[in-house]
């Protein structure tokens, strides 16, 4: 083989490699989202706003936690889109071409999204509500392909300018969490397997990752350094499947990764379920249901567990948990997005 065959070689293997990130939500509709968060809004409403009626104070309360997922899920995918951004601005290229903009030093991927939504009739709602919000496609469209050229150093924006985030709906024959998160999983894998069968597998180059949407501080940065430490760990026999997870504060998780298909048995079944989904039991639960099935489960460990959102006091413990940090690190700055100006006028309810 010639040098210009290897090199060629090394650049197709390079723009194979992908993460394919799953995030799973749903519509932010007040009443069918975060419900025990609309509860405790309910009952902080009842004592301030004694006089107003109880069916006026739970469509307040209902509409608040609404408002919170629905900030706190456009936080989450603009963080990873974001990343995405910075991974491509950051590439080392020798010329703006589709084939060398993704070669780098340090991160030779691809990051694709979809986000999966609870039922079938919100896809079309959810397109509507990202596009608006300038999530579903992203970029600037105001700035003329030469500028944004030298800006990126690859190949403009505009002619990158696709679908960013693809939408589609959870299997809705189950209400099953887990299997619903496998059937994402596995689906997109089929996805992939039916072009290139050679590449799905424990030695695959892609990952895939099924991530949680109410988890503000979820973020690339954090799922990356998972990921690698996933790959680096060692198996306990050769080629054991591994899986990974993003452990959260409430003894959950809020990610769950692997490269390889995932048997829909392997958080149990509708007669004998191994994980008790929504307790602090649900990462050490999950853990043990992939020993199991003979998986490798990995627990990133390089930062602290994350908090979701599911209660007022999650919402609180959030807050002040952003706010210890930003004093150990002597930050003066403040992300003041619209989830983290909602949670201030949450927290500040009494």
């Amino acid at each position: 083989m010639d040098a210009t065959e290897a090199h060629r070689e090394e650049e197709e293997d390079q723009e194979d490699q992908e993460d394919v990130m799953l995030f799973f939500g749903r519509r932010a509709t007040p009443g069918k989202c975060k419900t025990r968060l609309a509860k405790d809004l309910m009952r902080i409403l009842m004592v301030n706003e004694e006089e107003e009626e109880e069916e006026e104070r739970r469509r307040k309360g209902e509409t608040m936690a609404a408002r919170l997922y629905e900030f706190c899920t456009e936080r989450v995918l603009r963080g990873f889109l974001l990343g995405r951004e910075e991974m491509i601005r950051g590439t080392n290229v020798c010329a703006p071409t589709p084939r060398r903009r993704y070669r780098d030093g340090v991160m030779k991927k691809r990051l694709r999204l979809v986000f999966y939504v609870a039922e079938k009739e919100e896809v079309e709602k959810v397109r509507e509500w990202l596009e608006k919000k300038n999530l579903l496609f992203f970029g600037d469209e105001d700035k003329d392909d030469k500028e944004e050229e030298e800006e990126v150093g690859v190949v403009s924006l505009r002619r990158r300018r696709k679908i960013e985030i693809e939408v589609k709906a959870q299997d809705e024959s189950t209400n099953d969490l887990g299997l619903r998160m496998i059937r994402a999983i596995n689906d997109e894998i089929s996805s992939y397997a039916s072009r290139s069968p050679e590449d799905v597998g424990e030695r695959s180059r892609r990952v895939f990752h099924v991530v949680g949407t109410d988890y503000p501080d979820a973020s690339w940065e954090r799922l990356e350094e998972s990921t690698k430490k996933m790959r680096a760990s060692k198996p306990l026999k050769n080629d054991a499947p591994k899986i990974g997870f993003g452990k959260a504060e409430d003894g959950g998780f809020w990610h769950l990764s692997t490269t390889c298909r995932l048997s829909e048995s392997l958080f149990g079944s509708e007669e004998e379920k191994l994980v008790r989904w929504s307790t602090n039991h649900t990462l050490e639960d999950a853990k043990n249901a992939a020993r199991k099935v003979g998986m490798v489960p990995h627990v990133e460990d390089s930062y602290d567990p994350l908090y979701d959102i599911d209660t007022l006091e999650d919402v609180r413990n959030w807050m002040i948990a952003t706010t210890t940090n930003r004093k150990e690190e002597k930050s003066s700055e403040v992300e003041e997005d619209e989830f983290t100006k909602l949670v201030g006028e949450v927290v500040c309810m009494r």
